[in-house]
């Protein structure tokens, strides 16, 4: 028999064999194989891709989960007649800096720094009239993404803006309250607040030298940090830094001691309490003692270490509390809730 023949009864003998062994799991599962020629070798083939099975909310493209750096508070002016760029970094772990100088709409300058680096002086002089843009952003780490570019303008020859100064941050009735002395060379000004864990609280821009933080409550303890710039147009000032620990919400206000209650009828209580240091007056009211207590009295404030209840009918052998506070610029503080019990009729 010759070799062509042999091929096409070894062809033929594969196919009934195929068919057969298809009959048999058709009878017993139902499914079905066919038998496919091997395909011929080609050196452009390639194998098949993988199916990719994502789970849960795992973002399409693999994405990374890694939290984005915050972009770094950037400043530029003169230095002589070249120019100087500085950086402060708002984040734990920076693995360094990308900073790009542009002039004329074009990059004429790019240069990285290692996180130990935070200011740059350029060995070329700035053209007199022309702006230049300082754009740079913190370049990630294993688990954290770059931030976004942060920029800061310096027209060459122009007028240095004065740095904000006198910066205050005090705690008023349990928000932060930011001042500092105003600036002629300021049009606006740029406040940063972060908070013990170095959480920026806020990052806004204002036209007024004073920022209330109402609806920021001091919650922890800790060092916060603010950092103020002027700014006039779209330059701006030196950032400064203030830092202020705060220990309490009512920090730096005394509690007022009630040194002497009497009752001179069954309508007239009268109460004395210590002077508070840092204290610039004191609320006080009334109300009866016990978990489900009813308030006799409203809230009276007065700068006084004295005050007299009067028109409310006292009832015999019962207690009441008087309520007591200092308050002050840097909050307030209550005194211990001191009972008394009627004693106008022995």
């Amino acid at each position: 028999m010759s070799f062509i023949h042999c091929r096409r009864y070894t062809k033929i003998f594969q196919l009934i064999t195929a068919a057969a062994l298809s009959c048999c799991l058709a009878a017993a599962g139902g499914f079905s194989v066919f038998a496919a020629e091997p395909a011929e070798s080609s050196s452009k083939s390639s194998p098949s891709q993988p199916q990719t099975i994502r789970l849960g909310e795992e973002p399409e493209g693999g994405e990374s989960s890694a939290q984005k750096l915050i972009p770094p508070l950037v400043e530029a002016g003169p230095y002589r007649d070249r120019m100087k760029v500085r950086w402060i970094d708002l984040n734990p772990s920076s693995s360094g800096y990308l900073l790009e100088i542009k002039s004329g709409g074009k990059v004429i300058e790019q240069r990285q720094f290692s996180k130990y680096e935070t200011s740059y002086y350029t060995d070329y002089q700035a053209k007199d009239g022309a702006l230049y843009t300082f754009k740079l952003k913190a370049l990630g780490t294993e688990d954290y993404e770059d931030s976004g570019f942060a920029s800061a303008q310096y027209l060459a020859g122009s007028e240095k803006i004065d740095r904000p100064r006198g910066l205050e941050l005090k705690v008023e009735d349990e928000h932060f309250l930011a001042s500092w002395n105003e600036s002629e060379s300021a049009g606006a000004y740029r406040f940063v607040l972060l908070d013990p864990k170095g959480k920026v609280l806020t990052d806004s821009t204002s036209s007024k030298s004073y920022y209330h933080l109402d609806d920021i409550p001091v919650r922890e303890k800790g060092m916060y940090v603010m950092y103020v710039q002027a700014q006039e147009g779209k330059m701006g000032s030196e950032f400064v830094r203030f830092c202020r620990q705060v220990d309490s919400r009512y920090e730096q206000v005394d509690s007022p001691v009630i040194l002497k209650t009497k009752f001179v009828d069954g309508k007239t209580l009268e109460v004395e309490w210590s002077e508070a240091e840092h204290a610039q007056s004191y609320t006080i009211r009334l109300r009866t003692y016990g978990e489900n207590h009813k308030y006799l009295s409203e809230s009276i404030t007065t700068t006084d270490i004295s005050y007299t209840f009067k028109d409310i009918d006292f009832q015999k052998h019962r207690r009441y509390v008087i309520e007591i506070r200092s308050n002050a610029e840097r909050g307030y503080a209550s005194s211990d809730f001191d009972a008394v019990t009627t004693d106008y009729y022995i």
